[in-house]
């Protein structure tokens, strides 16, 4: 299965590498024009570039994107991790995971129960699968900061501190903002954001006493761009994503760079239950719907380099951040690709067709 997937993943990170490729060179090339058109004696790219074979210049632009891709990605761990890594013991790891007993809750615990962590589900409901000899449950509304903390007490009192934090509590109200009532509209700010912060808060101080720990917070690539029938949910997420770029900043210049790592995760779509009234609008060879497995296995990944990180998947997905750098016409587009890509349960023909009746 493996060998299956990795054909069409290779195929868009050549993609990406080719565009971006064909962008640097095109970039170099006219800037060194425009320096010296009216010299006698212009730069070897430029010179090079009119008279070189096609193939010859997508080669050197694939070098130099590739080389562009791994020096950005190289100065962004620098930038989030001012401090050493965080060894990563996953024995003597104690992991709590909000939303645990939803789609993706379900795939990380399952993924820490495999290489022999502690795991702790905080969840309203209980799980519908079976658990590890190593996993607990504790009932948890991660919207109320009392809920939170009762629940930090009992774990710390009967199996101790966590020492990481995963935040996939989540919720998708999938109305437009007239046809959510205000109960939807709290739930949806409650659980994604408040959910959020109380649970750092919660969990945090310990952390910071011993110099040691990870959180990681599920945000989405919708935080950069809103869609019809998910406004309140794309701005919850980028709410998120602030708290978290707030949260690194802030464990460097007011805790002293401990080697407490802060973690966002930004998917797109994701095969969940919470997702079954979300179509894809977007070509799948492009923007893939994801597997819990599949995010499970990323979030693995970043949690054992004991790094802070801001991943988004799939690859194609680190362009969202552009969006707002483009002219609003691009945002508008992909706003109009999207435009059915959420059904909602009773929605603007409905309510209109109900005021007519009435």
């Amino acid at each position: 299965m493996k060998k299956a997937g990795a054909l069409p993943a290779f195929r868009k990170q050549l993609l990406v590498i080719a565009v971006l490729a064909l962008c640097c060179f095109s970039l170099a090339q006219f800037c060194g024009y425009q320096l010296f058109k009216d010299s006698s004696q212009q730069p070897w790219l430029v010179d090079w570039g009119s008279t070189a074979p096609v193939r010859w210049k997508v080669i050197m632009g694939c070098v130099a994107a590739m080389w562009l891709l791994h020096f950005s990605r190289w100065l962004g761990r620098k930038a989030l991790n001012p401090s050493h890594r965080m060894q990563v013991t996953w024995e003597n790891e104690i992991v709590a995971v909000t939303g645990g007993s939803g789609d993706i809750g379900k795939a990380i615990i399952q993924k820490l129960e495999e290489v022999g962590a502690t795991t702790i589900i905080m969840d309203i409901a209980p799980p519908g699968y079976q658990k590890g000899p190593k996993t607990f449950f504790f009932q948890t509304d991660v919207c109320s900061f009392e809920s939170v903390n009762r629940t930090h007490r009992r774990i710390r009192n009967t199996i101790g501190d966590p020492t990481m934090l995963i935040a996939s509590a989540g919720y998708l109200n999938s109305k437009t903002i007239l046809d959510s009532t205000e109960h939807d509209l709290r739930r949806t700010l409650d659980v994604n954001v408040v959910g959020v912060l109380s649970c750092i808060k919660a969990f945090l101080p310990h952390m910071l006493a011993v110099n040691n720990g990870h959180i990681m917070v599920i945000s989405s690539v919708k935080a950069f761009i809103s869609t019809a029938n998910s406004v309140d949910y794309s701005s919850s997420k980028a709410a998120v994503m602030s708290i978290m770029e707030g949260l690194q900043t802030e464990l460097k210049h007011r805790y002293g760079n401990p080697l407490v790592k802060a973690s966002l995760l930004l998917p797109s779509v994701v095969k969940t239950k919470m997702t079954d009234n979300v179509k894809q609008p977007i070509n799948r060879f492009i923007l893939p719907l994801l597997e819990p497995a599949e995010v499970a296995d990323r979030m693995l990944q970043v949690l054992e380099n004991g790094e802070s990180d801001v991943l988004m998947i799939p690859r194609v997905a680190n362009l969202a951040p552009w969006i707002h750098s483009l002219p609003p016409w691009v945002r508008v587009i992909l706003q109009d690709i999207s435009r059915n890509a959420i059904v909602s349960s009773g929605g603007l023909e409905e309510r209109e067709n109900k005021v007519a009746i009435e």
